[in-house]
């Protein structure tokens, strides 16, 4: 349902024991945006990730991962581009994010490491984490020039290996540009009471 026309969606199945990856691949042949395949075995959600996002980068110009609670609105990719075409100093354009949970709704607008800041001082607020939501500019659009600067990035070498590992791709790709965020509601994250989003520690 995307307003703009010229985008793909890549998906990966990271070695599910079902038929996911025969069902992604039989829409992919009804429709040329889509592109499926699998892992020979499972490397887990930032590996995997990790691996869309060098191969898409290095196709595209610009590029975006969509989890599996995200649901981009029409206007998602169009409005993004036309931001980082007009801010070609910005490496990431960050949608406004509509959360909704079983509830209530919270609309929110990530712009604390946005605009003209210096690279000392964007980093020092993205690891304050002293707003909610600080996840959305990982589900923004990525300059793919500096998506390959940022990328590949290690695992932890303490406690949960992928803990927070978004956040320290915020981090590396705000060393390679300034951030832009749409004053637009773009997306929705869904919560549901039993989702990964839900339930992560946040030890």
């Amino acid at each position: 349902a995307q307003e703009y026309p010229n985008f793909e969606i890549w998906i990966c199945d990271d070695a599910s024991s079902d038929d996911t990856l025969e069902i992604c691949q039989k829409y992919a042949e009804k429709d040329r945006r889509f592109k499926a395949w699998g892992n020979d075995k499972n490397l887990g959600w930032f590996k995997t990730s990790q691996n869309l996002w060098i191969a898409a980068a290095i196709e595209s110009d610009f590029c975006f991962t969509n989890p599996h609670d995200d649901l981009p609105y029409p206007t998602y990719i169009s409005e993004l581009v036309s931001l980082l075409i007009s801010q070609p100093n910005a490496c990431l354009a960050i949608p406004g994010m509509e959360n909704e949970y079983h509830d209530q709704t919270i609309s929110s607008f990530y712009t604390h490491a946005s605009g003209d800041l210096n690279v000392i001082d964007r980093t020092m607020v993205i690891i304050h984490r002293n707003i909610h939501y600080w996840w959305a500019p990982f589900h923004g659009l990525h300059r793919s020039e500096n998506v390959l600067k940022a990328y590949p990035i290690s695992t932890l070498s303490f406690g949960e290996k992928e803990f927070s590992l978004d956040l320290v791709a915020i981090m590396k790709m705000g060393f390679y540009g300034q951030f832009v965020t749409s004053d637009k509601i773009l997306f929705k994250k869904v919560y549901k009471k039993k989702s990964v989003s839900a339930r992560w520690s946040h030890g």
